[in-house]
């Protein structure tokens, strides 16, 4: 081996230590965010609502993201995805939450539990109880919901509701507004009303 080459060789080997050895600079929070923030609009467009929810661990940042696609109102779709940046970078796990009008993707009937706005939405319309929301959806395709939960409870007819979600639908085009109260525990609607835009 000639000199030159053995010279080249050190020199190597010099730089693969150094570069070992040599203190590299941890990600920011704001870099974290940026990446995931730039692979969600790269895959789901501008249009996906999405939160972000970043916590430090062994020098990477684990982020939980919880990605709203709403192309059709009666029907959100919901994923939430895990990423560990920058160790591994783009998705690591995904969970399909909603999906094509359906809720309680891969559970069995008993095990479905309602802990999104989503599910409550679609559970309004598509679980039993819900046949009226239906029609409504259906006369007025300008309808949008608007759901949310009561822990404490909600009076209805004289009737207390512990643990219930409240779905509202609403259209510029009704003379009412269509109201479903929809239980966690498997989706059922367990009342549903319509109250007069002009009362």
């Amino acid at each position: 081996m000639s000199k030159q080459a053995v010279i080249v060789l050190a020199a190597v080997a010099l730089l693969l230590v150094l570069f070992m050895f040599y203190p590299k600079r941890e990600k920011t929070k704001e870099e974290a965010l940026k990446f995931v923030e730039e692979d969600i609009v790269a895959k789901y467009g501008t249009e996906a609502k999405y939160n972000i929810s970043a916590t430090k661990e062994d020098g990477n940042w684990k982020l939980q993201v919880d990605v709203i696609i709403d192309p059709v109102p009666a029907c959100p779709s919901r994923k939430r995805l895990y990423y560990n940046y920058p160790a591994f970078g783009y998705i690591q796990r995904e969970e399909t939450i909603t999906d094509k009008c359906k809720i309680c993707i891969g559970l069995e009937p008993g095990a479905c539990r309602i802990f999104f706005e989503e599910e409550a939405v679609i559970a309004s319309h598509s679980r039993p109880g819900g046949l009226d929301v239906s029609e409504y959806i259906s006369t007025y395709s300008d309808a949008r919901p608007y759901a949310k939960f009561y822990a404490s409870g909600y009076e209805m007819n004289g009737r207390a509701y512990e643990n219930v979600w409240l779905v509202n639908w609403n259209s510029a085009s009704a003379n009412y507004t269509m109201h479903a109260l929809v239980d966690p525990n498997g989706g059922k609607a367990v009342g549903v009303w319509t109250t007069d835009k002009t009362a």
